[in-house]
């Protein structure tokens, strides 16, 4: 099977994190890695800005079709101003008789064998949360720890509606 046919089957979800944030606190979000094709398949994810953008493992190799998880932490982003970063997952066929034995050897400088490649940019925007935001958002937090009443069977609920109060 050709190398560009197999890489169609490779994908990384989703492509844009939108990061709502009022404060300078880090934030992790997971792309997911899917190869769904019966090669095993050789990833690197590069950062726009390194320091912002910190991907967890950087490198790695798929076995065939297999999934995984992999971690960026979002640092440093000021509320004020908008920001929009980018990582960008770039997709490689193993070679089959390779002298490489890990993903950052295969990844290292020019390797003529990774030159069919597929790449993804998954994009991060990062905006402030207004005030309206955060109250909504903190409404359904506690509305959401609530128990509807739909819930209780019928004969558990009083039939008394008064308030208990003696008149």
């Amino acid at each position: 099977m050709c190398d560009h046919s197999i890489l169609r089957k490779v994908s990384a979800e989703p492509l844009v994190w939108r990061v709502k944030t009022s404060d300078d606190r880090p934030h992790v979000k997971r792309i997911h890695l899917d190869n769904k094709a019966n090669a095993t398949i050789t990833f690197y994810l590069h950062s726009s800005d390194p320091d912002r953008l910190r991907p967890y493992p950087v490198c790695g190799v798929m076995a065939p079709e297999s999934q995984r998880y992999v971690t960026v932490k979002l640092r440093n982003f000021t509320p004020q101003l908008p920001r929009k970063e980018f990582v960008v997952v770039a997709f490689a066929v193993v070679p089959k008789h390779t002298i490489c034995k890990t993903a950052s050897q295969l990844w290292a400088g020019v390797n003529e064998h990774l030159l069919v490649r597929k790449t993804c940019t998954v994009q991060f925007w990062c905006e402030q949360e207004n005030a309206e935001e955060c109250a909504n958002r903190f409404s359904e937090e506690r509305t959401s720890l609530q128990t509807p009443t739909s819930h209780f069977d019928e004969e558990d609920e009083p039939d008394d509606k008064s308030n208990g109060l003696a008149s």
